[in-house]
């Protein structure tokens, strides 16, 4: 479901840490909050700062 989540990244049957992160992001309060009562949102970094970590694929499919 992550792949080319909410133009994150083109839907090519690859899955980036980006579009993981966005993922995240948008459907971890959602689902939180239907199990445990209250929306918890992940904080997401990288330890360098190097932002083309999020260009890194994670799977294909």
């Amino acid at each position: 479901m992550a792949g080319g989540y909410e133009s994150a990244g083109p839907q090519d049957g690859f899955v980036t840490i980006g579009e993981f992160k966005g993922h995240l992001k948008s459907a971890r309060p959602y689902e939180t909050q239907k199990v445990l009562g209250v929306a918890k949102r992940p904080v997401i970094t990288t330890s360098t700062g190097d932002q083309d970590i999020w260009n890194l694929i994670l799977q294909a499919n």
